[in-house]
């Protein structure tokens, strides 16, 4: 005969196996629960997104957009965005930020680099609008 205590000592333990993560069951046999992973592009120009590349604080340097990327001869990545905190932020290969500058653009769209001799000329470039003091 079951008495209530032998009961509730069963139903605990069946309840406490069903907490368990779903890989101890082996249900990630039947189901892939690998992380999803993005590929972009197309033809032989296929890509892997690394969602977790870039190393910064939403704090430090807020990012509303990306509109360009762009690899000086140093090997830095120079991005370029609209948020007026930090337009341009720079990052080694790894991801992390080495440098960020700017504010005066307020839709920051493109980027371009111009090398001449042994130096390279940043050419940016802003679709927002600028307004002097009058007000032109």
């Amino acid at each position: 005969m079951t008495t209530r205590r032998t009961f509730i000592k069963r139903s605990a333990g069946v309840a406490g196996a069903f907490a368990l993560p779903a890989s101890t069951f082996g249900f990630n046999i039947l189901h892939d629960l690998k992380p999803e992973e993005t590929i972009i592009g197309h033809g032989d120009y296929k890509y892997k997104v690394d969602k977790g590349w870039a190393k910064m604080s939403a704090n430090t340097n807020p990012l509303l957009n990306c509109h360009e990327m762009v690899q000086d001869s140093k090997g830095r990545l120079i991005m370029i965005g609209d948020h007026t905190h930090n337009n341009i932020i720079v990052f080694d290969k790894s991801g992390k930020v080495m440098d960020f500058w700017g504010n005066a653009l307020p839709g920051g769209h493109g980027l371009s680099i111009s090398k001449e001799g042994t130096e390279d000329f940043l050419v940016m470039t802003d679709c927002g609008y600028f307004q002097d003091k009058n007000g032109d």
